[in-house]
């Protein structure tokens, strides 16, 4: 059986594999849209978008951003054109991908996965946000001992 910190530290790693799967899904839709609009250069913004793409809250926008500043070098039609794409895919990624992926990997309730970020911020803006899914692990994590003993006594 594990300890309390162990699977504390489980659930925290699990929520940090589901933020390097998301970011990783963001850095190849944005390369796939940079290559086929035809941008020189893309590759030298990848590993920027990448990086990018772990600051809580603004990483995925900043990385939207630079991707259609990118599109500048061939047309403004183009920025456009990549904006409209990856604005899309943020707003799949934000109310689809992020809470399957969430419930995946940290076996969070699905319906959790989608009301923890969204009271979070709420509560205490984009940082709140960020971090309610650690939080709520971790009070589950301490909660299921407590759990696990009120069975064995009853």
């Amino acid at each position: 059986m594990q300890t309390t910190l162990e699977q504390i530290v489980s659930s925290l790693l699990s929520w940090m594999r589901a933020i390097l799967i998301l970011n990783v899904i963001h850095t190849i839709l944005v390369s796939i849209v940079l290559t086929r609009a035809d941008v020189p250069y893309w590759g030298l913004l990848i590993p920027v978008v990448f990086i990018i793409g772990f600051l809580p809250g603004i990483g995925g926008v900043l990385s939207m951003l630079l991707a259609s500043l990118m599109g500048f070098l061939v047309s403004p039609t183009t920025v456009l054109i990549i904006l409209g794409i990856l604005s899309v895919y943020r707003l799949i990624e934000e109310l689809w991908i992020q809470p399957h992926i969430m419930h995946a990997t940290t076996q969070l309730p699905l319906a959790l996965s989608y009301l923890v970020p969204l009271i979070g911020g709420l509560i205490a803006g984009p940082v709140g946000a960020l971090l309610a899914i650690p939080v709520v692990l971790v009070f589950i994590a301490l909660a299921q001992p407590r759990q696990a003993s009120r069975n064995r006594a009853g």
